[in-house]
């Protein structure tokens, strides 16, 4: 049942009114909670057979800590007597209260193409907007406007029934919020590229899917791996984007060492490896993993896998999208001179697949890297939104690289054809999820 909240005046302070076609559904009607978002208040109802059943009428006397505004539709729900009003979903999109400036938030409006469909309050906040002493939240709700107006309005809301995370919210104040609403925050922890493999290793299903990796302690680790494969990427195990990323292999004269610019290291013994640690490594903790090839027309291409909850609070695939860096180079930096494809396309025009061998592909990625989901899921947080980076060898082999919790949204947008509908279902997959945690 979808409502609008009206402030009445004649009502007592902790009086609200509902029709009286809702009167078989409150047990108590002295004794009822309302609830929206995590705010829950003893209240008692009063049937009006006047009152249209999409209004609910809240006395003007009712103090609140946070708005409820009248200008949005939101989903009521009864059980046990309890009256909630929701969902309202909190989107942590800033870092900083100081960087969430209003002219930023169009940008944003994608997120909400489909709010008709989820409804409730939902608002943008930044990670330090939430105060634990009054359990509120200050941001920015959407409320679709004319053409002339803006949909975004400043307030101070409650805590909400679920959290979409983007950005870190500091530990305390995570802590805190956890407490309060339960595990209905996703995208909690984040983690690293060696905690990925201590967490998918234990398992063999994954394991075979794992590049061999070590994390770089000494000199004899960093030898014995290169001894061992024939290339090896080093990489920054807090890593962003490709960020210090070497590619090493063990040559006649020592060994050889290329970052992503191109830019070529010699070590000329095993005894150098140190000083190429201390030097190059520059104090940074890194992880050395063996190297799965994939070249095409002299680029190398890796598969980014968009993997989402939606509001069956099952992981799937969202989309798969081949990324192919610039030629010679040993990165797949599409950005720098490559190119983005379309999963399927991209694994025809590679393999030389038909159209039906190249989706039974897709659906064997998406069985590995939904597996891979869920064990992050078990052993580190909370998650909702991933971008998984994967190889497919020249034996079609699925390697498993990196999971991304903050991942680009905005890749499909640099496929040539049909990118918007694929972006619009990314951007907006999240809130149906959020809205299932939030019981509606």
């Amino acid at each position: 049942m979808n409502v609008l909240i009206k402030r009445m005046p004649h009502l007592k302070q902790n009086q609200i009114s509902l029709s009286d076609s809702f009167l078989s559904q409150v047990a108590n009607p002295r004794r009822t909670i309302l609830k929206v978002g995590a705010w829950k208040k003893e209240v008692e109802v009063i049937f009006d057979s006047d009152l249209s059943n999409d209004t609910i009428c809240l006395s003007t006397k009712l103090e609140l800590p946070f708005i409820l505004p009248d200008s949005i539709s939101f989903e009521m729900k009864i059980h046990d007597g309890e009256i909630n009003l929701g969902p309202v979903i909190a989107f942590v999109a800033f870092k900083s209260m100081n960087g969430m400036k209003k002219k930023l938030l169009p940008k944003y409006e994608a997120y909400f193409q489909n709010y008709q469909e989820i409804k409730g309050l939902i608002f943008i906040c930044a990670a330090n907007s939430f105060s634990t002493k009054t359990k509120t939240v200050k941001g920015y709700y959407y409320s679709p406007a004319p053409l002339t107006k803006s949909p975004w309005h400043y307030g101070v809301f409650p805590y909400p029934g679920a959290i979409y995370r983007r950005k870190t919210i500091p530990r305390r104040i995570s802590r805190h919020i956890s407490r309060t609403i339960g595990d209905r925050m996703f995208n909690t922890e984040l983690f690293n590229k060696w905690d990925l493999w201590q967490t998918l290793s234990p398992y063999p299903e994954l394991r075979e899917h794992l590049p061999h990796t070590i994390k770089v302690e000494t000199s004899g680790d960093l030898e014995k791996v290169l001894d061992t494969f024939d290339k090896v990427y080093l990489k920054r195990v807090n890593g962003l984007r490709g960020e210090g990323l070497l590619r090493g292999r063990k040559i006649k004269e020592g060994y050889r060492f290329m970052n992503r610019f191109n830019k070529i290291v010699h070590v000329k013994s095993k005894e150098g490896l140190s000083d190429f640690i201390h030097n190059t490594l520059s104090g940074q903790q890194y992880i050395a993993q063996q190297a799965v090839p994939l070249t095409y027309n002299e680029r190398k291409v890796d598969f980014r896998v968009i993997m989402q909850k939606d509001y069956s609070k099952q992981w799937n695939c969202s989309a798969i999208i081949a990324r192919l860096g610039r030629k010679g180079g040993i990165a797949t930096n599409f950005t720098s001179s490559g190119y983005v494809l379309p999963g399927e396309k991209a694994l025809c025009e590679i393999f030389n697949l038909t159209e039906e061998e190249a989706s039974l592909k897709v659906q064997n990625i998406s069985d590995i890297c939904k597996k891979a989901c869920e064990m992050i899921d078990k052993s580190l947080g909370h998650y909702g939104d991933v971008g998984i980076d994967v190889i497919i060898d020249p034996q079609q082999k699925v390697w498993i690289l990196e999971i991304n919790k903050f991942h680009m949204h905005s890749l499909p947008l640099h496929l040539k054809n049909d990118s918007r509908d694929l972006f619009y279902k990314v951007v907006t997959t999240p809130f149906y999820y959020a809205k299932a945690l939030a019981d509606f």
